[in-house]
């Protein structure tokens, strides 16, 4: 059972996940490969990239951003770089209160969740805090002022409540400022959430048309599971089927280890994804609620998929 399932359970990862920028030195590359154009004032809010970091109680989504966009001399020194924290109150919320509060260094911070903020304010906490970073209020002017040096314009975002929230709320938020069509837009969220969210960006901005930006996922890590040792002992309970998981203690995924979901969590996550991405009249697709373009889902995936619910009897979220 184990083995056909943790296959499964890696497909469904890399396949959500949607890794195409696998670390800050590749968010560079990719700025540096996309044209440029003289800047005139109809072009100049053009000439701006984004990176949208969502709300999660995966935490090292923020670190790892933050970090490339701090110190002395940060990983990220493109100039006119906008970044947007986006995430209001929603279902997972609660999960990244915990986070926080389990955290070895942002735990300090418990006082300041009694109050309920919303995502983006708890990330900003942290980026303010321990990154010295600095967040634009509404009143700090227009963002299509072309900067003059390699620092980032940071602004928040946090009425969201979903994926398709994140998309459209972070829209509205760029064109108050000025900045209706940017030339790229990277999403950073939850592996877990990425395909789809990166499909509500591309929704959110297909009306513009040849004009829109080029949208693309910076997850910052696949999650990778191998086989535990409760693997090696054989059971028919599906909680001792879940136990025969964990995240593997390599690479990327093992550097995060200690912030990463429950493992039944995790699976529940990827399994409720691929009917969401369906383009059918149960997803979120052109045939079914409209909230997302079309998604290809590969046979393989949808094999992974029918895998996972069938072995391990997992139910969608």
């Amino acid at each position: 059972m184990s083995l056909p399932a943790l296959r499964a359970i890696n497909v469904l990862s890399s396949f959500l996940a949607h890794e195409q920028l696998r670390d800050a030195a590749a968010v560079n590359r990719f700025f540096d490969s996309l044209p440029t154009s003289p800047i005139t004032s109809a072009q100049t809010n053009h000439q701006f990239d984004v990176i949208v970091l969502c709300g999660s109680a995966i935490l090292s989504l923020g670190e790892d951003v933050f970090s490339a966009l701090s110190g002395a001399d940060p990983v990220l020194k493109q100039r006119n770089l906008i970044l947007v924290i986006c995430g209001g109150i929603g279902h997972s919320t609660s999960l990244m209160y915990a986070a926080v509060r389990r955290h070895p260094r942002y735990r300090v911070l418990a006082d300041d969740l009694d109050s309920q903020p919303p995502e983006a304010r708890v990330l900003q906490m942290i980026a303010e805090r321990w990154f010295g970073l600095t967040v634009k209020t509404h009143d700090d002017g227009d963002l299509t002022v072309p900067q003059e040096a390699f620092a980032p314009t940071i602004i928040v975002e946090d009425l969201s409540t979903n994926c398709g929230a994140n998309a459209l709320e972070t829209k509205e938020v760029l064109d108050a400022r000025g900045l209706t069509s940017p030339r790229s837009i990277v999403v950073v969220q939850d592996a877990t959430m990425s395909r789809r969210t990166v499909a509500c960006f591309e929704k959110a901005y297909d009306g513009i048309g040849k004009d829109g930006p080029v949208v693309v996922a910076w997850p910052t890590f696949v999650p990778v599971v191998t086989l535990s040792h409760a693997a090696l002992e054989p059971s028919n309970s599906v909680d001792d089927g879940v136990a025969h998981f964990e995240f593997d203690e390599a690479g990327a995924t093992g550097v995060r280890k200690a912030g990463l979901w429950d493992m039944r969590r995790f699976l529940d996550l990827l399994v409720g994804e691929i009917p969401r991405l369906r383009d059918d009249e149960n997803g979120y697709g052109h045939r079914g609620k409209g909230f997302i373009g079309h998604v290809d889902v590969p046979v393989e995936v949808e094999e992974a998929w029918t895998t996972l619910t069938g072995v391990l009897q997992i139910t969608n979220r």
